[in-house]
């Protein structure tokens, strides 16, 4: 079962970065972090029950070259009652992150209401099976 993520991620450039280039790194590093199949920190794929959480998040765009700061992270994720934010999204089950909506730009973050606004949740007859990582020790 997926679960439809939407972040939006603002840094601070060093002086010496190509601003394009480093937020095009920061969101092709954020996407491949959070891919069901080969995400993670060991690019094994998510590993079940794993939290989807900001301080992570911040970390990965933290370590792209070029980023002198992270300024914010804003999550938010679909649940059947509609739209939810916060710094931690808990994954039950067999429940696995998919990334609907990404925003990175210089300075603060896009609230993410404007990133709600843009979104298209995802067809309800596309039929989508998770392939999740099983952790070698429980």
């Amino acid at each position: 079962d997926y679960v439809s993520i939407l972040v939006s991620a603002g840094v601070r450039a060093t002086p010496e970065a190509d601003l394009t280039r480093m937020l095009e790194a920061i969101k092709r590093e954020l996407r491949s972090f959070l891919s069901p199949t080969r995400g993670g920190f060991g690019d094994e794929g998510w590993e079940l029950l794993h939290p989807v959480d900001v301080r992570e998040l911040s970390a990965v765009a933290a370590r792209v070259s070029g980023v002198a700061s992270v300024n914010g992270i804003e999550l938010a994720w679909r649940n059947g009652d509609g739209i939810r934010t916060g710094e931690v999204l808990t994954l039950s089950g067999l429940q696995l992150p998919r990334l609907e909506a990404l925003d990175v730009r210089e300075g603060a973050p896009t609230p993410v209401d404007e990133l709600i606004d843009g979104a298209t949740p995802p067809p309800p007859e596309t039929e989508v099976f998770p392939i999740p990582t099983i952790p070698e020790e429980c």
